[in-house]
C-alpha cells in the first residue's frame, strides 16, 4: 500500500485556497508516480470531485488558481456537470514586473471557511436577494470585459 501524509503551514480558512491547492498537488504526484500524466483540465475536474466527497463546501475555481500558472480567467458554462474552463491572460513584460513590484499577499488572521460564505450566497441568491444578484452580475461583466 501506499500512505500519503499532507500538511500545510497556512491555517484552515485562510481564503488561499489551500486544499484545492493541495488536492491537486497530491493528485498529479500519485498520477506520476503510477506512470501517469493527467491534464489540467482532467486535475480540475478531479480535485472538484474529491472537495465534494470531502465536504469542504469550497468553489470550483481554486484550483485553477493554484494548478495553472500566471493570469487568467476560470469560466464554466451553468449546468451540471460542471465543465471548468480557462484561459490565460497574456501580460506584457511592464505589466508583470509592476504587479511584481506592488502586489502583496497578507493574511489578515480572520478565517472565511468556504463552505459557509458558499452556503449563505446560494441561500440569498434562491431567494433572489438584490445585493447578490447585482454582485454577481458585476462579476460577470467585469470578467467578460477584462
Amino acid at each position: 500500500g501506499l500512505r500519503v501524509e499532507t500538511w500545510s503551514m497556512l491555517p484552515t480558512g485562510s481564503g488561499l485556497g489551500t486544499s484545492s491547492i493541495l488536492v491537486g498537488t497530491v493528485l498529479a504526484a500519485l498520477g506520476r508516480a503510477c506512470g501517469r500524466a493527467y491534464s489540467v483540465c482532467a486535475l480540475n475536474h478531479a480535485v472538484l470531485e474529491v472537495e465534494q466527497l470531502m465536504d469542504v463546501g469550497g468553489g470550483w475555481q481554486d484550483q485553477v488558481g493554484g494548478l495553472v500558472g500566471g493570469a487568467k480567467r476560470a469560466y464554466s458554462a451553468p449546468g451540471l456537470p460542471l465543465r471548468v474552463k480557462y484561459e490565460t491572460l497574456p501580460l506584457c513584460p511592464a505589466v508583470r514586473a509592476r504587479w511584481e513590484r506592488h502586489l502583496l499577499l497578507i493574511y489578515t488572521g480572520r478565517a472565511r471557511l468556504a463552505s459557509n460564505i458558499v452556503r449563505s450566497v446560494v441561500r440569498r441568491y434562491y431567494a433572489q436577494s438584490p445585493e447578490v444578484l447585482v454582485t454577481l452580475q458585476g462579476l460577470v461583466h467585469g470578467a467578460r470585459s477584462a
